[in-house]
């Protein structure tokens, strides 16, 4: 009788100890939290697992209408260079919505010193969740012959052979 009446009142209390870790621990980096992240912290997120090649963060954190499913988009993102360095120049937030941050970076096996000049990245928000929102058709001049290097331009027709 002794041991139902303590059983009654410790298991409840072991399981109220373990529940905040527990909430603690899936609320890292599972993808069902993503709803919670701010722009800022979808962009450093994106930005951090660019510079440790965490090619599954990476497609969780950001959005690429170029591909119809993630196993293409994780190839696509295996064979790009990686991120040495970024730093947020500034930020528009004049529409919470979609977010766009002027950030510089480096990478590695990149022309010169690796930098390239000052990008846009937009972070938008769709069905409640921020994603980095790659924008297709972006063209950074990095030919140093050109009279537009280091130049960017959004929404540019690409063909390719040309």
């Amino acid at each position: 009788m002794k041991f139902n009446r303590i059983a009654r009142w410790l298991l409840p209390a072991v399981v109220c100890l373990l529940l905040p870790t527990s909430a603690h621990f899936v609320h890292g980096d599972s993808p069902g939290q993503l709803g919670d992240l701010t722009p800022s912290e979808v962009l450093n997120g994106y930005m951090q697992a660019q510079m440790s090649n965490d090619y599954e963060k990476i497609a969780d954190l950001s959005e690429d209408s170029r591909f119809k499913n993630r196993a293409d988009y994780l190839k696509f993102l295996k064979i790009n260079q990686t991120l040495l360095d970024y730093k947020i120049v500034s930020v528009d937030q004049s529409n919470p919505d979609h977010v766009i941050f002027h950030v510089l970076t480096k990478y590695e096996g990149v022309g010169g010193n690796g930098e390239l000049p000052e990008l846009q990245i937009i972070v938008h928000k769709s069905n409640g969740v921020y994603k980095v929102l790659i924008q297709p058709g972006t063209v950074i001049n990095m030919d140093p012959s050109q009279p537009n290097y280091k130049t960017v331009e959004y929404n540019q027709k690409i063909t390719m052979g040309e």
